[in-house]
């Protein structure tokens, strides 16, 4: 884990490996102690940060955005490929063919197909409805992460408790934190 330090006149990086992994006082020492840190973060321990929009989008600037990079969403031929892979698809797939082969070759391509040609059918309209239906669960399970991922957190900025978003929260807030919240900062 590494930590930029945003001081009043450039960056300075500062490696945190040994103590994010230790987690131990000493380690914070080395740093100058929490004083040290919030001065170099330009925040105050009990006021926060001033939270205008200029100073947050500088920070967001420096440190990037409290988000991680979510994988792209799946396209609908995922679902279609995903239903071709179910066991009982394949086994109905198969029967089909060999229904259709031996309809052809018993009774000729004008008649012989109508067995074969029907399993594929009902199969293949199978396949649509599954991958529709699976297609639609997926965008509203998105829909619905999306939001409650959204959790409001308190923070201390301009010397004032408030809340503010999850993805709104900078490098140098002062966060308030109650038995069961999650820590909401992101890995670098």
């Amino acid at each position: 884990l590494a930590l930029i330090i945003l001081s009043p006149s450039r960056l300075i990086s500062h490696s945190l490996q040994s103590w994010s992994r230790t987690r131990t006082s000493g380690h914070l020492r080395e740093f100058g102690g929490v004083k040290k840190v919030a001065s170099a973060l330009e925040t105050d321990v009990l006021a926060g940060i001033s939270g205008d929009p200029d100073d947050v989008s500088r920070r967001q600037g420096a440190f990037g955005v409290n988000s991680y990079k979510k994988p792209p969403a799946k396209g609908f031929f995922h679902f279609v490929f995903e239903a071709f892979k179910d066991l009982t698809i394949m086994i109905l797939l198969v029967c089909a063919g060999l229904s259709l082969g031996f309809g052809i070759k018993e009774n000729g391509v004008r008649e012989g197909w109508y067995d074969g040609g029907s399993i594929f059918v009902a199969v293949f309209l199978v396949i649509a409805v599954s991958a529709v239906s699976n297609y639609r669960q997926n965008r509203q399970f998105e829909k619905l992460s999306q939001v409650s991922r959204n959790i409001l957190i308190d923070v201390i900025r301009k010397g004032r408790r408030q809340q503010v978003s999850i993805f709104e929260i900078v490098v140098g807030d002062v966060v308030c934190l109650k038995i069961g919240d999650q820590v909401p900062g992101r890995r670098a």
